[in-house]
């Protein structure tokens, strides 16, 4: 068995950046639910990652999944996914009290608020121009209504064909700049 080790790997023209350094990847399928009020801002369990950035230059390529549902009907309508990095929200500047989000939830034509999953896939491009750890989250945000967020089950989660359960993911990519 041997073992290369290089200090740098570029292309035939000399460019090293633009490659991927490292993965971190998490999956949860852990049924859980939170209650929520209007504009609070919900951490979704278990999708959370370390990572330390292996240059300054970096850039973070984050791509997240979430499936679930909220319990009420309208929520689904105001609520999206976005991401925190070590605290900082990671999404356009709120105005006024409307919804600040980077993907709005995906929302299915039975909107039952009981048995039918709602789901959203949200990714974004972040340079956080560091060498030290950070941690970033998936959060969701449920701007006008009252809610209990199911994430990775229905409301009702009984044990029926129909009663869906999900999976939610969420990686993170280094790349070089």
């Amino acid at each position: 068995m041997s073992t290369l080790k290089v200090d740098n790997i570029a292309n035939t023209a000399g460019v090293t950046n633009n490659r991927v350094l490292q993965i971190q990847h998490v999956r949860n399928e852990t049924p859980s639910s939170q209650a929520t009020n209007p504009g609070d801002n919900i951490y979704i369990p278990d999708l959370e990652i370390d990572i330390t950035p292996a240059s300054v230059n970096s850039t973070f390529l984050l791509l997240a999944q979430w499936a679930g549902e909220l319990s009420n009907t309208g929520g689904p309508y105001n609520a999206g996914l976005y991401f925190r990095r070590s605290g900082t929200a990671l999404r356009p500047t709120p105005v006024d009290d409307r919804g600040s989000f980077l993907a709005p939830l995906a929302i299915n034509y039975h909107q039952n608020a009981s048995s039918t999953l709602e789901s959203c896939n949200a990714m974004y491009l972040d340079s956080p121009s560091t060498t030290s750890q950070i941690t970033y989250t998936v959060n969701m945000e449920i701007s006008y209504t009252t809610n209990t967020v199911y994430t990775n089950r229905t409301v009702d989660d009984t044990n029926f064909g129909y009663m869906e359960r999900a999976v939610s993911t969420f990686m993170v990519m280094e790349i070089a700049g």
